[in-house]
């Protein structure tokens, strides 16, 4: 788990190639990073809330919201002054259970869709979108849920 979460690289290949190892996938993923003007990862529900409890983060809208087993929505934001013009979060869930499906996923396919089924009546399906850079291997470079499934 270390390395695939923990353990720093650098997000280009320049950065890679230089020793610049100034990311992980679990900040990219759970707490969000700023690139210039633009916001990258931030895919975490209480981290969002946390950030606006704090003022760094102001809620624009969302572009659709699913209820299923977990509330699944689209939203928009800026933070620290910086747009993300969307992420899809899982409201409520436990960081815990997104970890853990975050990294089942990633075990099966690094780079590319999980198309899963959640509960036994099969009402909650999704699609998990992982990525591994070619030149950090072993080590999630993005995990978030892609797409609901109907």
């Amino acid at each position: 788990m270390h390395p695939l979460w923990f353990e720093f690289y650098g997000r280009r290949k320049k950065q890679q190639r230089r020793g610049f190892y100034n990311s992980c996938g679990f900040e990219h993923v759970f707490v969000g990073e700023l690139r210039g003007k633009k916001v990258i990862g931030f895919h975490n529900w209480l981290q969002m809330l946390l950030q606006e409890e704090s003022n760094s983060l102001t809620y624009t809208g969302n572009r659709g919201v699913q209820q299923q087993p977990a509330i699944v929505a689209s939203v928009c934001f800026n933070w620290f002054n910086r747009k993300k013009d969307f992420s899809t979060i899982m409201l409520g869930v436990e960081p815990e259970f997104e970890l853990a499906l975050y990294t089942a996923t990633h075990l099966l396919k690094a780079n590319g869709a999980s198309k899963l089924t959640l509960d036994a009546s099969r009402r909650w399906r999704l699609e998990v979108q992982n990525f591994e850079n070619d030149f950090a291997l072993n080590h999630v470079h993005a995990a978030y849920l892609y797409r609901l499934k109907d």
